[in-house]
């Protein structure tokens, strides 16, 4: 589901929503060639809204984008396939947090 919030000269401003469990707001900013998605963490697993950021902003034919992590941790608890990204640049001040209470050796480079 897409819903236009504002709209400025060149800059258009959606909120995504996701499939997930309680899902947060995807903020993505598009200008003409560059997309900005800023991922917001949620309570529990925060692997549906990174997924959901990559899948907008991650694979760029023309142009750039940029997924944007805020300072804050995100817990992923689930194997994401982040190998589909292509012209994008993921800025990550805040923290991964990979909990996984078996199967931890199917963990190792899936990230």
């Amino acid at each position: 589901m897409v819903s236009y919030k504002h709209t400025f000269s060149g800059l258009l401003l959606l909120t995504l929503a996701s499939a997930a469990p309680s899902p947060p707001t995807l903020l993505t900013t598009v200008f003409e060639d560059y997309k900005v998605c800023v991922v917001q963490p949620c309570d529990g697993d925060s692997s549906y809204a990174i997924e959901e950021a990559f899948a907008v902003c991650g694979h760029n034919e023309e142009g750039r984008g940029k997924v944007q992590f805020l300072n804050e941790t995100y817990t992923i608890a689930r194997v994401m396939n982040t190998t589909s990204l292509k012209n994008v640049d993921i800025d990550l001040p805040g923290t991964l947090s990979v909990c996984g209470t078996s199967g931890q050796d199917a963990y190792q480079g899936a990230y």
